[in-house]
């Protein structure tokens, strides 16, 4: 008997084998076509990235990992592979708090049976869960990384935002976009947990080429026209009810203002005038009273509150191509919610010193407004800040 299953195995790996063989030919003709179809100069990336993720699906299909429940009687399964890059992030041994509903394919890909807000999952469900999340990121693509912040592609149409913090306000604002409109380019909130100290927020994948990769080959017709879009979508943006009922500043639930540097100062309270927003702003200066007095009169103190995306940038802005650069999508929510009217052009001026760019010559003033001696004011109370 013990034979005849050594036989069977080594039947099952020649298999393996051979398919490994055609799908690894495929995968060679499929770039040559791609490298011969294509003029010298034209962006490869989108092809070859479909083709690597093509592969990656179809290599794991061949090669299918043993059931996960047949894995439990270990004390922690493992994931089945590690990266071969830099993506070394590890999912932790502890239990998985539901921060936000999980969508029905989400449920299905991470083999939860818990989808509310709030339940925490524990020991073998939890274990199951991290497993099939920890195998998901292992083939994930890899679409950002800033210290320890990721975005991996784990599914076709899925993404993970992986950070350390609990803040579900990217979600709360994409369910409020999709409420009210449908000309917002915006991902669609699946779902968010938390393991440990690290959350992981689900989102749908929108196809496209971050703008900031390509905006230094643009023309200046082709910005005018990535401008002109981006003040039709921010135009509607404006346009949308603020989130809060009562009023209040900032996003989430409840909404809770962000500033200051890498907007990593949170309110403590909610705020629900612009008088209580320049407070905020001003509370972290070490400035004297006297000084901070006069900026707070020369702060402004009766604009319109309005939706604000919060850190419009080229990075955050998804085009289908560099030929066409029609606008696929804007992401990054996470800085969004019900801010004063000049909120959005401050800080997508002040990101455009970031870089060697001209980004800040073609913002979409049409859709944000223009508010100069605003961010002036703005920059000279950040250099009196307490970092």
């Amino acid at each position: 008997m013990p034979s005849t299953e050594h036989g069977r195995d080594e039947e099952v790996a020649e298999q393996v084998q051979e398919e490994l063989k055609v799908l690894n030919r495929s995968v060679i003709d499929t770039v040559t076509q791609i490298v011969n179809n294509d003029e010298p100069a034209s962006d490869l990336w989108p092809q070859f990235r479909k083709a690597i993720f093509d592969y990656k699906k179809k290599s794991t299909e061949i090669l299918k990992p043993a059931n996960i429940e047949d894995t439990l009687n270990d004390s922690e399964p493992k994931a089945e592979a590690d990266r071969d890059d830099s993506f070394k992030h590890t999912v932790p041994k502890e239990p998985v708090l539901i921060l936000w509903p999980l969508s029905p394919a989400l449920q299905k890909s991470l083999q939860s049976g818990a989808t509310a807000k709030g339940v925490v999952i524990e020991n073998g469900p939890a274990s199951t869960l991290r497993l099939a999340l920890s195998n998901l990121l292992v083939k994930g693509e890899i679409l950002y990384v800033y210290v320890a912040r990721y975005v991996v592609r784990i599914l076709p149409d899925i993404v993970v935002k992986i950070n350390a913090s609990n803040d579900t306000t990217e979600l709360h604002i994409l369910d409020h976009i999709h409420e009210h409109s449908q000309l917002i380019p915006a991902p669609i909130a699946l779902g968010m947990i938390m393991i440990g100290k690290w959350s992981y927020t689900f989102s749908s994948f929108i196809p496209g080429i971050p703008l900031d990769r390509i905006w230094g080959n643009l023309t200046s017709d082709k910005k005018c026209h990535v401008r002109d879009q981006l003040n039709h979508i921010f135009t509607e943006l404006r346009g949308l009810p603020i989130p809060s009922k009562e009023g209040y500043l900032g996003g989430g639930m409840p909404p809770i203002c962000k500033g200051g540097h890498r907007f990593k100062k949170i309110a403590s309270v909610p705020i629900v005038s612009e008088a209580q927003f320049n407070d905020f702003i001003l509370d972290d200066s070490w400035l004297e009273d006297g000084r901070l007095d006069y900026l707070r009169r020369e702060m402004p103190s009766n604009n319109q509150i309005v939706m604000t995306h919060g850190d419009l940038c080229p990075l955050n802005i998804l085009v289908k191509s560099e030929d066409t650069v029609e606008i696929a999508g804007v992401v990054d929510w996470e800085t969004g919610g019900a801010y004063p009217e000049y909120w959005e052009y401050v800080n997508a001026f002040r990101s455009s010193f970031h870089s060697q760019d001209d980004w800040c010559l073609f913002l979409p003033e049409a859709g944000i407004g223009r508010f100069f001696d605003d961010y002036v004011k703005y920059s000279m109370i950040g250099r009196f800040a307490r970092e």
